[in-house]
Formats: C-alpha cells, structure tokens, sequence
C-alpha cells in the first residue's frame, strides 16, 4: 500500500521583496520517481535549497515521513531513512576506496567500531553485481569519472536505506549516453520503496517515464503530469506559458565558401575525418559517447598532436592556444566549462565590451563613450537578463545567463567559424531558443556554426545539416530534408 513519503502544503517563501514560491505544493508517495521541472528562476532551486536545510519558508508545512516540519531538519538530511542530495558538487572524498565511500558514515554511525577493509570490499561488490555496476570496490574514487561518481551517490545513499533521493539538474554529455543505465538503477531503487525527485530544467528521458511531473513557474504550481501523459511540447508550454517556438522552420541562407574544413584529420582517437561547414550553415555534429567532440575540441586548442590539416576561411589553421584560435577567426565555446569565458572581476558590460575596446577606440586610446552607451541600452536589453544590473560584476551568473553573455559576446568578434561544444547542457528552453537566436544571427553575418551535442534533438530544430558520429569516425550526413527519416527526437 502507497503512504506519503513527502507533502509540501503551501508552501510560501520570500526574498527581497520578490515571491519566490507561492503556495506551492507537492505530493511524493513511497516507491514513486516525480519530476519537477521549471526553468531557471521558476522556484524550483529554493525547493530544493528548502529540502536541503540551506534556506527556511515563511509559511507553509513540511511532511516527511508522517512527520510535520515548519523548517526541515539536519536530522532527517544525508542520514539513514532520511533525504539525499546528489547534484553537481561531488561530496565523495576523493582519496578513499569506492568501498569506503560506499560504508564509512555509516560505519561511524551504526556499528562504533571499526569494520575491516575487506568486509566492506565484499559488501560493496554484491551491490554492485545487484545494479550490474562494474566499478572496482577497492579503487580510489578520484580515479573514478564523473559519471561513476555519481552512480556511486546514488548506490551510497541505496545502502543507508534513504526514504527519498533528490536529484538536481544533472543532465551532462556523459549522461545521455547512459541514461538507460540511470533510469535501470532508479527503477530498481524506486522497486525496493525508495522514492526518488529529480529536477531539471528541461524534457528528458526521466520526464517520460516519471509516475508524476509537477510544472514550476514563477512560485507556483502550473499543472501536474501523471504517467502516461508525457508530451513534450505541452510541458515546455507550461513552463514558459506560451507557445514552444523552437521547432519553427528558421531559413537562412548558404554560401559555396567553405569556413571550416577538416581534411584527413587524425589523431590517437579521431581516424581519418574529412568534413566541412560552408558559410552561413549550421552544422550539427551527433555525438552521443562525446569522445570525438572532445577530442576535435582538444585538437583545435592544440593539445592533441594531429596529421591532417584544418582550414579555417580557406586558409590553413595552425592549432595553437585559444587567443590563435581567435586571431585565426575560429571561435570555440564549451559547454561544459562555461565557468571559464565569464571574466568575474568585470562587470556585465565589461565582459559583454571586451571583443570591442580596440574598435571602439579612438586613436588607439580612448573609449568611444557614446558607442559604450549605445550597448549598455541596446544590447543589455537585447540579452535580457532581468534579475541583473548592466554594471554588476558578473560573479554569480546562472548557467543560462552566462551563456547569453558569452554568445552575444562573439557575435561582436564576428569569426569566420564558430564551433560550439555541448552548449545546451542544463538550459531550460528560454536560454535555448536564445541560443537558437544567436546561431541564426551568427549564420545571417556568414559564419560557419558547428554544434555538437549528444542529444539530437538539441540539433534538429536549428540545423541545415546533421553529421553523425560512430565511435571515431563519421557514420553519415543528413540535410534537413530528411531529418524526420533520420532522428526519432
């Protein structure tokens, strides 16, 4: 028989004189996987930072476990029977064995007394072989990658009997490709009783098959899905409420030149790729294991020794440091380190100005003020960054924020290509169809645009032509026209 695991009645929250939730409400009953999906700013962090101990409500009750709170307690966070996080900040203890970090704390809380290395060895292989996870017990888990790390959160908090996972925004390239995996060990933990809330900010495989969605925007509840009545268009709507454009046919037109180009490009991994991106096209690169955009990245940055050549305008590309890469014409962003193109110590404006303070000086030494105005008016709106001031630094900018920022930025340097690596990972569909925005604009000015992404339908909408990976080397080329053939989105 179903019992409720965790109710949040009304719950109503305030910060600086902004509403953050109101009245939001939620229901998780046991053995249950619910979503909960809002885009950035939608109250869906303040539920989890409230869950989590970090913030308190104004009004409103927490249930847990028949239990009534006002505020949540330590008590019931990362301990036996109670609520575990697992995001994107890894609280594994990098120098201690898979089998360590597996049992530790609860050797400390439950048994007081030391328990043998080999024991917990033993007792960490027959989870494993339960999951079929192939992960050495005994090996240091900061010789584990990221996703194995987070498969072993997911075990860790399975082995102290949690009443309930929450799981937030963790979709990253590495984990389209095993989502299948994920989705096996959930339904399994959730088979066993455990409940499992897993937020993010956009559509994915674990929306499909949740037993509940709830819609998150501005605070409040917007509607709840049950299972059975997954449609991704009618849940992008209610996230944004209005109608999804981002599948709206987006023309633009082709040039004969070629902006970027490969020619016998190989390398330890990458073997014998020919393949170009004319100007004015948007490319998409379908890599769902992620290996060959990696190392095409890593190959374009010069950190990867190639045979081959790569042309950039027609001209041949020495693959050096990034500033060569500007110097040549060549953009290159990642997704996945967005961290790393935002300048912190400058203020938006600032790092929206950099690509332009030698154009817009005058004599080589004085900003031109009146084209500094023209941007703070124009452009800032045109990013459309609502919760900032122009002249804040840009320290604590959301994932989708940033990205704004940084591909408006390159527009102002106007490369010949631009090659982005991953950029969708954990936007919500506003800052996509931005992104979608950006790319027709780049492809408008006759840039090249190469995307890759490890989920195709990050490429179907924005794309002329798609080229799919196999492994090392490229399986086919598909024009628009036969992309509903191709690609089951």
């Amino acid at each position: 028989m179903k019992k409720n695991i965790l109710i949040l009645k009304q719950i109503c929250k305030c910060t600086q004189k902004k509403t953050v939730l109101n009245q939001f409400y939620m229901n998780i009953q046991n053995g249950e996987i619910v979503n909960l999906i809002g885009m950035e700013d939608s109250g869906k962090e303040d539920v989890f930072s409230i869950l989590f101990g970090q913030e308190k409500i104004d009004s409103g009750e927490i249930v847990f476990n028949r239990r009534s709170y006002t505020q949540m307690s330590q008590r019931i966070v990362e301990h036996a029977g109670g609520i575990f996080f697992i995001n994107n900040d890894e609280p594994m203890v990098a120098e201690l064995s898979v089998a360590e970090n597996l049992y530790i704390v609860e050797k400390m809380n439950y048994f007081k007394r030391s328990v043998s290395r080999k024991k917990m060895e033993t007792q960490a292989q027959f989870v494993f072989a339960k999951f079929g996870i192939d992960i050495a017990p005994g090996k240091k888990v900061g010789e584990l990658n990221a996703f194995e790390q987070r498969i072993l959160r997911v075990l860790r908090a399975y082995v102290k009997r949690a009443k309930l996972i929450v799981i937030n925004d963790l979709m990253d390239d590495y984990l389209w490709q095993r989502m299948d995996k994920i989705i096996r060990i959930l339904n399994q933990i959730k088979e066993e009783g455990t409940s499992i809330l897993w937020i993010n900010s956009y559509p994915d495989k674990i929306t499909e098959i949740a037993d509940k969605t709830y819609v998150i925007r501005q605070g409040k509840n917007v509607t709840t899905f049950y299972k059975g009545e997954y449609e991704k268009e009618k849940i992008l709507n209610c996230m944004t409420g209005s109608a999804n454009t981002a599948e709206k046919d987006l023309k633009h037109s082709l040039k004969n030149t070629y902006a970027f180009e490969v020619r016998d490009l190989s390398n330890f991994y990458i073997s014998s790729t020919t393949f170009g991106c004319r100007s004015g096209e948007i490319l998409g690169i379908y890599d769902v294991q992620n290996k060959f955009s990696r190392e095409l990245r890593r190959t374009l940055l010069g950190r990867r020794f190639y045979n081959g050549s790569i042309r950039i305008g027609g001209k041949e590309y020495q693959a050096e440091q990034e500033y060569g890469a500007v110097r040549s014409g060549l953009g290159i962003i990642d997704g996945s380190k967005y961290q790393d193109h935002i300048f912190e110590e400058l203020t938006i404006l600032e790092n929206i100005e950099l690509p332009i303070y030698k154009k817009n000086a005058r004599k080589r030494m004085f900003v031109n003020s009146r084209v500094t105005e023209y941007i703070r008016q124009k452009e800032y709106e045109f990013l459309d960054l609502k919760k900032r001031n122009i002249q804040d630094k840009a320290i604590g900018l959301t994932k989708g924020e940033a990205m704004r920022l940084i591909f408006h930025r390159w527009l102002w340097v106007n490369p010949k290509a631009i090659c982005c690596f991953q950029p969708f990972l954990r936007l919500d569909v506003e800052s996509r169809e931005f992104l979608y925005r950006i790319f027709l604009e780049f492809a408008h000015k006759g840039t090249g645009v190469i995307i890759s992404s490890a989920n195709v339908a990050d490429l179907t909408p924005i794309c002329d032509r798609i080229i799919e990976i196999d492994g090392n080397k490229i399986k086919e080329s598909v024009e628009k026209s036969y992309f509903p053939d191709m690609f089951q989105n």
